[in-house]
């Protein structure tokens, strides 16, 4: 990526010029430009495999990124989850359905972190994304 940076000088003699003052403004400018160029980088409490996926998201195309933020749970995963959330609530989610629950509550979550840092990416490469208010109500 190549960036150019202009400063404006046009009436030199009406300000008297603090070069201090033009360098760090240059510098904060030249630090932001290069932290929205730059990927986010993934939470360092993730596991070791997410942090590897989500940093590989980086090399991918916008749209391979767009798939994966228009992407859904598999709609039958999606039905099943409800039984043992349900029981899971009403106290009656058995020893067997506990590692199964934690299992589609886990896929959900990734699927989440997935989406949001393919949105992340979207927007740092200069993509409109939708508001929080604009994204659906599904996962």
């Amino acid at each position: 990526m190549r960036a150019v940076i202009l400063v404006d000088i046009q009436r030199p003699t009406e300000r008297v010029l603090d070069w201090g003052t033009l360098l760090r403004a240059l510098i904060g400018t030249v630090i932001r430009t290069l932290a929205r160029s730059l990927p986010p980088a993934p939470e360092p409490d993730l596991p070791q495999a997410v942090q590897d996926e989500l940093a590989a998201m980086a090399h991918r195309s916008d749209e391979a990124l767009w798939a994966i933020a228009r992407s859904t749970m598999n709609r039958d995963a999606l039905a099943l989850s409800d039984v043992p959330r349900d029981r899971k609530e009403q106290g009656s989610l058995t020893p067997e359905g506990q590692p199964w629950l934690a299992r589609l509550t886990q896929d959900a979550d990734a699927l989440a972190v997935r989406k949001a840092h393919a949105y992340a990416l979207l927007k740092r490469r200069g993509h409109q994304v939708p508001t929080l208010a604009e994204l659906p109500l599904t996962v």
